[in-house]
Formats: structure tokens, C-alpha cells, sequence
């Protein structure tokens, strides 16, 4: 399921709006909409969701741009249910990193 960018932004959507609404809404936050968190996921903004292929061009990116070698993410957000941070944990684990040192390798940063 987390394979596909259009899947992986459906699964992760509600969990983030959650978030952004009802946490940071007691703080003055406006309302998170769909359009926000697809702007935010895309090039070169700071939400990776997405498809490995997207995820890991957005890390090489950042290698780029910012000359980083390493990258540390968070998954688990608000109340989203553990089987899917796992399923997210072994996409990013089995096929995002093995992406971003072909990536390296190729010489394609």
C-alpha cells in the first residue's frame, strides 16, 4: 500500500490533518487542508510522503542542496495505528534507502 504516492498521501492525510487541526488548532493554527498537505509533500518541502521513487528524490535533494550525509525521519504522528508506521518503517528501510545509495553510487546527486 505505501508503495504508490497517491495511496501512501490517502493512508497518511487523515493522521497528519488530525494532527494539525485538533493538536495545533488550540493553538491558533488554521484548519490543514488536502491542498496544504500536497503542497507540503512535494519538491522541496519538508513532508516525505510519498512513494519511495519520491521520497528518495526528496532526500537527494537535500544531499544536494545542503551537503548532509545522513537523514533522520519520524513517522508515528498523532493517532495513526501502529501496523501502518510499521508498513511505512519497511518501505523506507527495504526500498527508500536502497534507492538513495543507488542514487550515490550513480553519482546522480
Amino acid at each position: 500500500m505505501l508503495n504508490y504516492s497517491k495511496e501512501t498521501a490517502d493512508t497518511f492525510f487523515p493522521y497528519i490533518q488530525y494532527y494539525r487541526n485538533h493538536l495545533l488548532g488550540e493553538r491558533g493554527f488554521p484548519p490543514y487542508t488536502r491542498s496544504d498537505f500536497d503542497y507540503a509533500r512535494s519538491s522541496g518541502q519538508g513532508l516525505f510522503v510519498g512513494g519511495p521513487e519520491e521520497v528518495a528524490d526528496k532526500i537527494m535533494l537535500l544531499i544536494n542542496h545542503l551537503n548532509i550525509d545522513r537523514f533522520i525521519i519520524q513517522m508515528p504522528l498523532a493517532t495513526m495505528p501502529h501496523d501502518i508506521v510499521k508498513e511505512a518503517i519497511s518501505v523506507y528501510a527495504t526500498k527508500v534507502i536502497p534507492l538513495v545509495k543507488e542514487k550515490i553510487e550513480a553519482g546522480t546527486i
